[in-house]
């Protein structure tokens, strides 16, 4: 068949998919759900009410839990924004999408999920508050909008000001903007929200709102590299530390639910799959060391992971079973009911690398019994074994309660948790255990997998603004 022929009936094809879609019922495209998925920088999930924290952090997120799901153990595939959001954005591991260091970025082989609403036809946008958000990372791929100006213009500002306000004001006029143009297109929006991400400064009352009677002159201002924050200082000081951590939380939430209000204003909160998650949790001391970027234990991957849509998300339901940030892409356009592209993801690799389309947890199968309430359910999927990965030093491999940390390199070292037992991960029992053969071998056969595969991200050259960005965040010393 000549190549001339063969272009021609592509050039039919794409002719009549175009007079197809022109002639599409506009009931039917409106009734495509909206998606909101929204990053709150640092939050770790024990830090929420719905997650049983006694402090009143979070009255819009627990909400939101009440009117949708909440996964108790969602995981985070590293400690840092950079890699936790291409994993976010890709469904790929950082071992996979390849941005495990500073000075890379998303090449346009990279499979963003941005790019799959928008071929299916959604208006996309970003909004994004952190220096590791910026478009030089390669995230604005598949968005019509990606603005990164509150970061870029206000990064100084925002380590000890609040950019909630104008982040939730830019989403709110790019809404009001697809209102008024009467544009019947679904939208898929990312909002990045950093105000809880240190330096912990929060505004009035939200500064003395957990700690009122505190009558120290400790501050959390300069967090990371203050010298007057470390790990024997007055237990009264760092519980104020902590108090300025949830009063940044109760800020954020507040700013979430004026979102929330005004898509309900505007008619299409209930037409939107809200999402909220994290990239990565915050360490105060639990092994020695403060903020994160530092190790794998789960007081920095544990992430909240809520989803509120109720044409098919049960009001109500927890789901326990182990799932993880790579999950959420999959899981978002199987909710959507839009087609993923040939190789999405984490497909192809050994069974347990496959990213899990969570939505089979959230409504049990047409015919099956269960109730929209606390759910033990098993998805029948090949196990979701949570990875994580630091800088490649760090490693992680977490199944059926146990969990295995392994430093490489010249500080080598191998750890062990029942977390069954030790949630808080403080008895090391590599000596005492018979799980650990297996998990050595899972966590061998995950990198020799990724290991051959070329990740599609390059390395990039920063600036001195960024690098001097990076040293005041404490990342580059």
């Amino acid at each position: 068949m000549s190549s001339g022929f063969c272009r021609g009936m592509r050039c039919l094809l794409a002719l009549a998919l175009a007079f197809t879609s022109c002639g599409e019922d506009p009931a039917r495209r409106q009734a495509r759900p909206n998606v909101l998925l929204i990053s709150i920088d640092s939050l770790r999930a024990d830090h929420l009410g719905c997650y049983g924290y006694e402090r009143d952090t979070s009255p819009v997120l627990d909400s939101l839990a009440a009117e949708g799901v909440r996964f108790a153990t969602a995981l985070s595939p590293t400690s840092w924004t950079l890699p936790a959001h291409a994993t976010l954005f890709t469904g790929l591991p950082p071992e996979g999408h390849g941005l495990r260091f500073d000075a890379r970025a998303l090449t346009p082989e990279a499979h963003c999920l941005a790019e799959v609403f928008q071929d299916a036809g959604y208006a996309t946008a970003a909004f994004v508050g952190g220096p590791f958000l910026r478009k030089m990372y390669g995230f604005d791929q598949g968005f019509d909008v990606y603005d990164d100006q509150t970061v870029v213009r206000s990064f100084r500002e925002s380590q000890t000001g609040a950019t909630s306000p104008a982040l939730v004001g830019l989403t709110s006029d790019w809404l009001d903007g697809r209102q008024a143009s009467e544009d019947d297109a679904p939208f898929f929006v990312f909002l990045h929200l950093w105000d809880v991400h240190f330096d912990y400064t929060p505004p009035a009352p939200y500064d003395t709102l957990f700690d009122p009677d505190y009558d120290g002159d400790i501050s959390a201002v300069d967090f990371e590299l203050g010298q007057h924050i470390h790990r024997n200082m007055d237990p009264a000081d760092l519980a104020h530390i902590v108090a300025l951590y949830d009063g940044e939380i109760r800020y954020t939430d507040e700013w979430v639910g004026r979102l929330l209000e005004h898509l309900k204003a505007l008619g299409q909160l209930d037409d939107t799959i809200v999402v909220v998650t994290s990239d990565h949790g915050e360490e105060f001391f639990e092994h020695g060391v403060k903020g994160h970027r530092k190790n794998l234990y789960d007081e920095s991957l544990l992430v909240p992971l809520l989803i509120r849509y109720p044409s098919l998300v049960p009001a109500g339901r927890v789901v326990r079973e182990q799932v993880r940030l790579m999950d959420v892409p999959v899981t978002l356009a199987a909710l959507a009911g839009v087609p993923l592209p040939l190789g999405f993801g984490a497909r192809g690799g050994p069974a347990f690398t496959l990213p899990a389309d969570l939505s089979t947890l959230i409504v049990p199968p047409a015919g099956a019994g269960g109730t929209p309430a606390d759910s033990e359910s098993s998805s029948g999927q090949a196990r979701r074994v949570a990875f994580g990965d630091l800088h490649g030093i760090w490693s992680s491999v977490r199944v059926n309660g146990s969990k295995l940390l392994q430093r490489t390199g010249q500080r080598s070292r191998e750890l062990l948790f029942d977390l069954d037992s030790d949630p808080r991960e403080q008895a090391d029992i590599t000596g005492d255990s018979s799980d650990r053969e297996e998990l050595l071998s899972l966590l061998a056969e995950w990198k020799t997998f990724w290991g051959r595969r070329r990740p599609p991200s390059k390395e990039i050259e920063l600036s001195d603004e960024q690098i001097e960005t990076l040293r005041a965040l404490g990342y580059i010393r």
